[in-house]
C-alpha cells in the first residue's frame, strides 16, 4: 500500500513476526522409533555370529547364512538411515523377523528321528510311515519330525536324506 504510514508499516511487520514465531513453534516434529529394530538386529546378529556352516546336524547351509547375512544388512541400512520413516522401520523390523524364521528353520536337522543315537533303518521307517504327509495334514503335528528340510511335506527328498545318513 503506497499510502500507508510508518508506523502501519511497523505494525504489519511486527504482525508477520508474530505469525512467523506461531507457525514456526507450530511445526510438528515427528520421531521415529528404531528401538524395536535395534533390539530385532541385535539378536538377529547374536545368532548369525553363532551360526556354523557346515553338512552336519546343528549346522547351516552357507546360502542360508548368505541370506540371512543379507538381510541383517539390509535391516542395518534401515536403522542408520536419518531419513527413514516409521513406516520403513516397521518393515525392516517384519522382514527381518521374517528372515529369522527362514534362517532357523535352514538349520540341519539330525537324521536320528527316533532318538536311540544312531542312524538307522528305525529312522528311515518313520520317514516311510509318514511318507505323503504335508502341514495339511490333521498328524502333521507328529509327522513333522520327519520333515528334514522343512518343507512341510514328507516326500522322497526326506526318505533320500536319512538313507544317505545310514550309509555315513
Amino acid at each position: 500500500n503506497a499510502s500507508a504510514t510508518q508506523s502501519q508499516v511497523d505494525s504489519a511487520v511486527t504482525a508477520l513476526n508474530n505469525a512467523s514465531t506461531t507457525f514456526s513453534a507450530a511445526v510438528i516434529v515427528v520421531v521415529i522409533d528404531k528401538t524395536t529394530l535395534t533390539t530385532a538386529i541385535t539378536n538377529a546378529q547374536s545368532l548369525y555370529d553363532g551360526a556354523v556352516v557346515g553338512t552336519s546336524a546343528g549346522q547351516y547351509p552357507q546360502a542360508a547364512k548368505d541370506a540371512f547375512g543379507s538381510a541383517l544388512t539390509d535391516a542395518k541400512a534401515v536403522r542408520d538411515n536419518a531419513n527413514a520413516t516409521q513406516s520403513q522401520v516397521d518393515n525392516a523390523v517384519t522382514l527381518l523377523g521374517n528372515a529369522v524364521d527362514v534362517f532357523s528353520a535352514a538349520v540341519i536337522k539330525s537324521a536320528d528321528i527316533n532318538k536311540d543315537g544312531s542312524i538307522d533303518v528305525g529312522d528311515l521307517a518313520i520317514v516311510a510311515y509318514y511318507f505323503g504327509k504335508n502341514a495339511n495334514s490333521v498328524d502333521w503335528t507328529t509327522a513333522k519330525k520327519a520333515d528334514m528340510n522343512y518343507d512341510n511335506k514328507l516326500d522322497i527328498f526326506d526318505l533320500a536324506y536319512v538313507a544317505s545318513k545310514i550309509l555315513q
